[in-house]
């Protein structure tokens, strides 16, 4: 009996310790994630500032109580590269900035580059069909 309740205690010693490293180990990685978190804002705080050259040249239009964004001069733009406008997507949805003013006009852009290549690659095969 004496040997069963040894065995019993060893027992929840070993899954309290347990509990408390997993405990110790859900601790760290939220740190770790908040840590990310942080500094992806900060990244995304930086590019968002990099590219208001592209982003203001994008505009909003409403009519008749229908509201768009203008995107034509900015698609036609150097300054607004695929590749920054996909960092800048990438980051900022990271760092929970999606709802920033820029950030929704890059996003907006890079529907409407994807969406573009992708009709031309459709015509491309139709056209070699």
């Amino acid at each position: 009996a004496r040997l069963a309740q040894q065995e019993k205690a060893k027992v929840e010693r070993e899954k309290s310790e347990q509990e408390g490293t997993d405990k110790k180990l859900e601790k760290f990685r939220k740190a770790q994630e908040q840590a990310k978190k942080k500094k992806a804002a900060v990244e995304a705080k930086k590019l968002l500032t990099q590219i208001t050259d592209c982003t203001n040249l994008v505009e909003m239009v409403c009519k008749s109580g229908h509201c768009s964004l203008e995107t034509g001069a900015a698609l036609a733009s150097p300054l607004c590269a695929v590749q920054r406008l996909e960092t800048l997507a990438n980051v900022t949805e990271e760092a929970d900035m999606r709802e920033e003013e820029d950030a929704k006009k890059a996003v907006a852009l890079l529907f409407e580059i994807r969406a573009a290549l992708r009709e031309g690659r459709e015509q491309v095969n139709l056209a070699n069909a």
